[in-house]
């Protein structure tokens, strides 16, 4: 019987290996891992929600490949699966008896092998309570789960939320990341990225063009160097009022690496994170 010091050592585990960015079907077996050792002669799966298609895919367990491979789009429904009952009806569902459970996904000759009999489902429900997956335990005697296996299934299956939530919001910032980096870099204008101070911090292919310096030799500079002395007054009021967060565009001359003067047309925008002015873009044409 594990204590209860020595569970929470072990979610303390789980959540160390979610606050490290772990690959998720590595976390949510080391989930299922972790409810087998505290409900002996266990299984366990967590299956995954695809809102597009409506279907779970198995992600991780102990099920044997074979079983795994029918567990691929399974369709939610209250006629479904006993994984695809509890996503359907967003509450626990318990198969007292498998073997004569009709819509049980699991086929029948491995229940026999491994002398499962009860399986209970619970779905996987975000804070906001969205669908994202459901957790299933198979037992090997039949009936329903105890109160304590239900307090022990309840934690695992808040455990396997947060691993899911946090991988998709990794996902979602890689994404947005990603698109970022894509429009930062194929801007057919110079775009600079600035500092509250006004010191290059970034600059994409266009703005390297567009002064004639080496990635190196821009970053770390402040835009003062590059601007023609008569308009840097003017270009001083139009940063600070960015800083303020408001958008300036105005015209100035500019100067390149080797000394040359050319017109632009500045756009200054604030960088904004979490309503809080970060720094300025810069983005700068020729007319």
């Amino acid at each position: 019987m594990w204590g209860i010091r020595r569970e929470l050592q072990a979610q303390q585990s789980i959540q160390d290996l979610i606050a490290r960015d772990e690959p998720l079907n590595g976390t949510l077996l080391a989930i299922c891992e972790l409810t087998n050792s505290m409900i002996p002669s266990s299984l366990s799966k967590v299956m995954l929600f695809d809102a597009e298609s409506q279907t779970l895919r198995f992600a991780a367990g102990n099920l044997p490949e074979a079983c795994q491979q029918d567990m691929r789009a399974l369709p939610i429904g209250p006629n479904e699966d006993i994984c695809c009952r509890a996503a359907f009806l967003k509450q626990l569902v318990v198969s007292e008896d498998v073997r004569h459970d009709s819509f049980s996904s699991v086929p029948h000759e491995f229940i026999e092998q491994n002398g499962l009999r009860a399986c209970w489902a619970y779905p996987v429900l975000s804070r906001e309570r969205v669908l994202l997956g459901t957790f299933a335990v198979f037992y090997r005697v039949p009936g329903p789960p105890s109160r304590r296996e239900i307090d022990l299934m309840s934690r695992a299956t808040a455990l396997v939320a947060l691993a899911i939530e946090r991988d998709e919001a990794r996902q979602a910032h890689r994404i947005t990341q990603q698109r970022y980096q894509s429009l930062f870099t194929c801007h057919p204008d110079g775009v600079f990225s600035l500092d509250l101070t006004g010191h290059v911090e970034e600059v994409n292919p266009a703005g390297l063009t567009l002064t004639g310096y080496t990635r190196d030799t821009l970053l770390g500079q402040h835009f003062s160097r590059f601007v023609v002395a008569e308009d840097l007054p003017r270009v001083d009021k139009a940063f600070r009022n960015a800083v303020k967060g408001e958008q300036q565009q105005y015209d100035i001359r500019a100067i390149t690496a080797d000394g040359n003067i050319y017109p632009v047309t500045i756009i200054n925008l604030p960088i904004i994170v979490n309503e809080e002015v970060v720094g300025v873009y810069g983005i700068a044409r020729k007319p």
